[in-house]
């Protein structure tokens, strides 16, 4: 028995004419000359010598299909001259060549190839490792011949190329050796630096303290780090005084108001008390603010520092020198209280400026 377990059946078999004419000389229905047809061809291909039908059985056939074994047989003898030859297929090499039996080697050559195949991947360290035919060339005859399959044409030995691994190992030393060169050079020049400085005196670079940053200043003009450090007694007094002051004076302008003096009030009064302000100066700011919020019904202030930037306004303007005419002699304090209240106007000035172009905004 051969090995092949199939057979091709061409497109249109069914539809054959010469299939009908068979149908019409043993007057049998042509699907049971078709079904004959196809036992025939099974048989034909299983037989020792492929394509012959010397042994075929008519009876068993007849059994397989659920006919008579004379409708078989008168089916077989309608087919000669058309479909047969005697006892082998017409045409057989022809229509069924080429469905030969595998090369006995085949499969184990493929089963080998993937086992070289699995090997290679799993010693595969990257993906940058150079192509396994990278030393293949065009001429070499590893190339697919025109009369050979792919997979044939890979079964031939080709050497791989293996990594540089010698070569990597040497580049390593060397770059290993020169950081260590590197290291004892550099070790040896501070050994150098710091015998000079001790010969001539100086500080090795280790002993030299390290000077503290600067603060940055905040917008007040004094450290940022200022209200970190412990605060001074006296400050704090005169900081509580005028924030005192500021409540006073926003109470006088009818907006009164209950702030503790300590944390962001404390830090805010002590920016005024650098700008050189007094507590009658934040008194009668605080009392001119505190006069135009309850006229326009804003309430007091959140926070004393809504009075900062006045304060520091006024403060200013006192501090700038005047361009007035010569006034007679007068005692300090009275010069002081004219000064307070020539600022005092200029705020108040600003002030209803400000509410003007407010109330012009709001459509008033």
């Amino acid at each position: 028995m051969q090995e092949m377990h199939w057979f091709r059946w061409h497109h249109g078999a069914t539809s054959d004419p010469k299939f009908r004419v068979v149908a019409k000389r043993c007057g049998q229905p042509v699907h049971v000359v078709i079904a004959t047809w196809a036992c025939i061809l099974e048989h034909a291909s299983a037989a020792d010598e492929r394509g012959s039908i010397a042994s075929f059985d008519a009876e068993e056939v007849a059994v397989t299909l659920d006919l008579e074994t004379e409708t078989v047989v008168t089916c077989v003898t309608a087919m000669q001259g058309k479909v047969l030859d005697g006892d082998a297929v017409r045409s057989w090499e022809r229509r069924q060549g080429g469905t030969k039996a595998a090369p006995a080697g085949s499969t184990e050559r493929v089963r080998r190839y993937r086992e070289r195949k699995r090997a290679a991947g799993a010693n595969q360290e990257n993906k940058e490792k150079p192509d396994t035919y990278a030393n293949v060339t065009p001429d070499d005859e590893t190339r697919y011949r025109a009369d050979e399959t792919p997979c044939n044409a890979m079964e031939r030995d080709v050497t791989h190329v293996t990594p540089p691994r010698e070569e990597e190992r040497r580049e390593e030393e060397i770059r290993e050796g020169c950081k260590q060169q590197q290291e004892s050079h550099n070790t040896a020049c501070a050994r150098e630096a710091a015998s000079g400085a001790a010969a001539a005196g100086a500080p090795a670079p280790g002993d030299v303290p390290l000077e503290a940053p600067k603060s940055p200043k905040s917008w007040l003009g004094r450290p940022a780090d200022a209200d970190r450090a412990t605060p001074d007694p006296a400050e704090t007094k005169q900081a509580v005084a005028l924030i005192k002051a500021a409540l006073k004076g926003l109470a006088d302008g009818g907006c009164p108001t209950a702030t503790p003096p300590g944390g962001d009030e404390l830090r805010e009064a002590r920016g005024w008390l650098a700008a050189g302000a007094d507590p009658d100066t934040v008194r009668v700011v605080a009392g001119e603010i505190g006069a135009r919020r309850a006229a326009k019904g804003s309430g007091p202030p959140v926070s004393l520092a809504y009075l900062t930037p006045r304060i520091l306004e006024t403060m200013r303007r006192l501090q700038e020198p005047s361009h007035e005419p010569h006034r007679p002699r007068q005692s300090p304090a009275d010069a002081r209280q004219q000064d307070l209240m020539a600022a005092y106007r200029e705020l108040a000035v600003g002030l209803s400026v400000e509410a003007g172009g407010a109330a012009a905004s709001a459509g008033l």
